[in-house]
């Protein structure tokens, strides 16, 4: 299973030319330094690193993983969640006589099976437990994900920064407050 992950998240990397980077844990870790500093980083440090983990430190052949770098960050969160989600769905399909499955790991989510799943997707503008939807999705066989930066940020000198880090640039993502994404997994 970690070699599957590794390969997919090597995969994602390569094929994103790197905005997905499971080396992106170098970015959060100074971005959390900068908490305990009281300042942003600069814009010099913060390309260093991303120039730093922009080629993959892992290679995966044939059923294997080699260390290709320094993999101490190495960070599957944005990932994992995901293929676990993935995994679950497809053991209990293949293992018991199930019409309809949904697995649902907050934000990950995934729709196996008959029928129609409505899915609430949360207006980032308004993260309280008892606000409206933004909108409400309808799917079939299909995954659901959203991330954002409502419910989680870096806050410094009493601003707050995005928590969803561009890993090309080190910098948070301003541009937009969540995505949610429709797709065949998760």
């Amino acid at each position: 299973m970690v070699v599957e992950l590794l390969a997919l998240a090597v995969s994602w990397q390569i094929g994103t030319a790197g905005a997905f980077n499971p080396m992106a844990g170098v970015l959060t870790a100074r971005w959390l330094q900068a908490i305990a500093e009281g300042a942003i980083p600069s814009a010099t440090d913060l390309s260093g690193l991303a120039a730093s983990i922009a080629a993959p430190r892992v290679a995966v052949t044939e059923g294997s993983v080699a260390r290709v770098g320094d993999c101490d960050a190495l960070d599957l969160n944005a990932i994992a969640k995901g293929h676990i989600v993935d995994l679950v769905a497809r053991r209990v399909l293949a293992d018991h006589e199930v019409t309809r499955l949904v697995v649902n790991a907050g934000g990950d989510l995934v729709h196996r099976g008959d029928g129609m799943l409505r899915v609430a997707v949360e207006d980032p503008t308004r993260p309280y437990d008892n606000a409206p939807p933004l909108t409400r999705l309808e799917v079939s066989d299909a995954a659901v994900a959203t991330s954002g930066r409502s419910r989680r940020w870096f806050e410094i000198a009493g601003q707050r920064h995005s928590r969803v880090l561009d890993p090309r640039t080190g910098h948070p993502v301003s541009h937009s407050a969540s995505a949610t994404v429709i797709a065949p997994d998760a």
